[in-house]
């Protein structure tokens, strides 16, 4: 067994490697949103991500929740950085070598979001799940909530990254994409996978078994966290909301006329990024009194209200400021839900519960762009106010149970 001043080194390596790993998605993201926007369109742009982005991942949660908990999950994050450094080297290459033709980058960009998102799948919930075992003690604050921050901290350079991305080819984002990857990969290959593997919850077997049962097992458990059960509708409709607005961002940067489109967009994107940085600070500082429940209970009504300030607001510059009180909302969410499996679930059954969560979220992500790219040929304040109705709608239940208020973590299991 390793002591803590070596699993602290290397929580800061796979600490790099995730950082890095974010960074590239944000740089692609950012890069592809743009281009599809100025190819296709807003209301196709937002189809096209809405169901490229998410549905492929949903389909590949179920193959995850078999392996996820039986097999290693160092070997799970090294073969996923691989696929991902691939899928993003022979994307450029093909866009690079066609010329970037409109149907060939189009076809390109699917298919390899629709891979990245398969990889993302196994990758994500791994991290969690075994980063969040070893790391226990002698650290100031938990293992998830330096994960969170290192992933919501890229946004610090959102300003540099968003008017490069905007303005660069899609075959240099793509690029740009798998030498992030890569160095993550390095980062994790040289120094991560011993404690990704530092602490087994189950036996290291390829051996699928039986699958349905090791679903419902971790349906069983989630389902056994009675404030996660009672919050569950909340959690795809904040991300939902999220991923809409954000397509929109391109389209909302060009209805104001303060400032250059594609900087409005960065300002968007960096403040947005910053202030869910901010959100897990924030949650941590308010968790010392005690108000873990308040601000899950809460969360999700001041997101709406704020969403609907900002429907108010667009076309002006203003437009940003309510955006902060999102972020902040969101950053907070993520944690509190990240700590609160990681206190109340079992650790065996982590990487399953990691994994179903995110599975329910994805269900209902694509409806969040189709949506909005929607009800954009209205007018994009409708766009947005819906999002501030629809989460207000889901918020009300947590807000006035009193379990929820009350409730505060436990001691880890």
């Amino acid at each position: 067994m390793e002591n803590t001043s070596t699993r602290l080194a290397r929580l800061r390596a796979v600490l790099v490697g995730n950082w890095l790993s974010a960074l590239g998605v944000v740089f692609f993201g950012v890069a592809i949103t743009w281009h599809l926007n100025e190819a296709v369109g807003v209301q196709k742009a937002a189809w096209i991500i809405g169901l490229v982005q998410f549905l492929p991942a949903a389909l590949a949660i179920p193959v995850t929740v078999a392996f996820i908990d039986r097999v290693s999950k160092a070997q799970i994050v090294l073969r996923t950085d691989e696929v991902r450094i691939l899928v993003s080297f022979v994307s450029a290459a093909v866009i690079y070598i066609y010329g970037e033709q409109r149907a060939v980058m189009l076809v390109t960009i699917i298919i390899a979001i629709a891979c990245l998102r398969v990889a993302d799948a196994f990758y994500t919930p791994a991290i969690r799940a075994s980063v969040g075992s070893a790391i226990r003690s002698g650290t100031k604050y938990s293992a998830q909530f330096y994960l969170t921050v290192t992933a919501l901290s890229v946004g610090l350079v959102a300003p540099l990254i968003v008017p490069v991305a905007a303005k660069s080819s899609v075959a240099l984002a793509f690029v740009v994409n798998g030498v992030t990857y890569l160095a993550a990969y390095v980062c994790f290959r040289t120094a991560g996978t011993k404690l990704l593997d530092a602490e087994s919850t189950s036996p290291r077997t390829h051996a699928v078994g039986q699958w349905w049962g090791q679903v419902k097992e971790g349906l069983r458990t989630m389902w056994n966290i009675p404030t996660l059960k009672l919050i569950l509708p909340t959690l795809p409709m904040i991300d939902l909301c999220a991923s809409a607005v954000m397509v929109l961002g391109p389209a909302i940067a060009g209805a104001q006329t303060a400032m250059d489109a594609v900087y409005f967009y960065a300002l968007i994107v960096a403040v947005s990024s910053i202030s869910q940085v901010a959100g897990p600070f924030v949650y941590k500082h308010l968790a010392q009194y005690r108000f873990d429940g308040m601000i899950i209970a809460t969360n999700c009504c001041t997101q709406a209200l704020a969403y609907g300030i900002a429907a108010m607001l667009i076309g002006t510059p203003y437009y940003v400021i309510p955006l902060v009180v999102v972020g902040v909302c969101v950053g907070m969410n993520q944690l509190a839900i990240n700590e609160l499996i990681q206190h109340e679930c079992p650790a065996q059954a982590l990487g399953r519960v990691f994994t179903l969560l995110p599975f329910v979220v994805l269900l209902a992500m694509p409806l969040g762009p189709l949506l909005t790219g929607y009800l954009s040929q209205f007018s994009l304040q409708v766009a947005v106010g819906a999002v501030a109705v629809a989460l207000f709608a889901v918020g009300i239940p947590p807000l006035a149970s009193g379990s929820i208020r009350s409730f505060q973590l436990r001691a880890p299991k």
